[in-house]
């Protein structure tokens, strides 16, 4: 496996560990419990900051550089170019709901509940793809002169809340996703 590739997977490997959390949080509010809204909030801001702004830019460099060499797997590839659009959208209009709860704002329970189940549908929908159908088909695709070609292209940053230096603005999540 190439290292773009593993590292893309333990960055899903580790957004999986998120959502659960996010879902712990859905099921509190079905419950008619109040979840640690400071939690949700943490979970999307690391969805928002690390997700969307560079592990979702990595991918596309490599669904691009597919893209411009084959039109194989292409129905899935322009998918997942969407909804990567589609996943910073629903994630910044979840995080301002969830802002908004916590500057006081009255939101309805269920529909807030409704809005978190949708995004942890869609996101948990778009890793399913991407581990299922296209990263394999890249894996056994792409030779490795061009994983050194997108390994140029594509943007570099050590993950904040499961990577070598934890972000000071993560303690508390990766202290609720550890138990330390």
């Amino acid at each position: 496996m190439s290292e773009v590739m593993a590292a893309l997977h333990r960055d899903h490997v580790h957004f999986s560990r998120v959502l659960n959390l996010l879902q712990e949080s859905l099921g509190e509010l079905r419950a008619g419990e109040d979840p640690d809204f400071d939690l949700v909030h943490d979970v999307l801001d690391y969805l928002s900051h690390y997700a969307d702004l560079y592990h979702h830019p990595k991918e596309d460099v490599i669904y691009h550089y597919q893209l411009e060499h084959s039109s194989a797997e292409a129905e899935h590839i322009d998918r997942l170019l969407d909804e990567h659009r589609a996943l910073r959208q629903i994630t910044d209009a979840l995080r301002a709901a969830t802002d908004g709860i916590l500057g006081g704002t009255v939101i309805l329970r269920q529909e807030y509940a409704d809005q978190v189940a949708e995004f942890l549908d869609k996101q948990r929908a778009h890793l399913n793809l991407e581990e299922a159908e296209v990263f394999p088909y890249l894996e056994q695709t792409l030779a490795d002169s061009d994983w050194a070609v997108i390994e140029e292209r594509a943007p570099t940053r050590a993950d904040p809340l499961f990577g070598p230096d934890l972000a000071t603005q993560f303690e508390g999540l990766y202290q609720r996703i550890t138990g330390t």
